[in-house]
């Protein structure tokens, strides 16, 4: 998720309230983990937050409950414009180390 620098997001309740809010009404089941980047001052967006979700389907099935539902309306306390929302699918990941200590061996 990208927000604008005209977004007013408020880090603080983002990062202490929001989701801890939504870690625990969806649950690790649904929610793996989720990390906010501050973007360079000359970036069009000031934040990027990146939640990691167990799949895509069980994100969307997750936010038609009501609990989904309480997390969407936790959204307007801290934000005044809504982020600009990137869905993602890995591919594939890796580690330096691996590929370093690969070619070593």
């Amino acid at each position: 998720n990208l927000y604008a620098r005209d977004a007013g997001l408020d880090t603080d309740y983002y990062l202490n309230v929001h989701m801890p809010l939504v870690a625990r009404l969806l649950g690790p089941n649904i929610l793996l983990s989720w990390t906010l980047w501050k973007l360079p001052d000359d970036s069009p967006f000031s934040y990027e937050a990146a939640v990691t979700w167990v799949s895509l389907e069980a994100r969307e099935m997750a936010l038609k409950t009501e609990a989904g539902q309480q997390c969407k309306d936790d959204v307007l306390k801290f934000v005044k414009k809504p982020a600009l929302v990137m869905l993602r699918q890995e591919l594939g990941s890796g580690l330096a180390r691996d590929v370093v200590d690969q070619r070593d061996a």
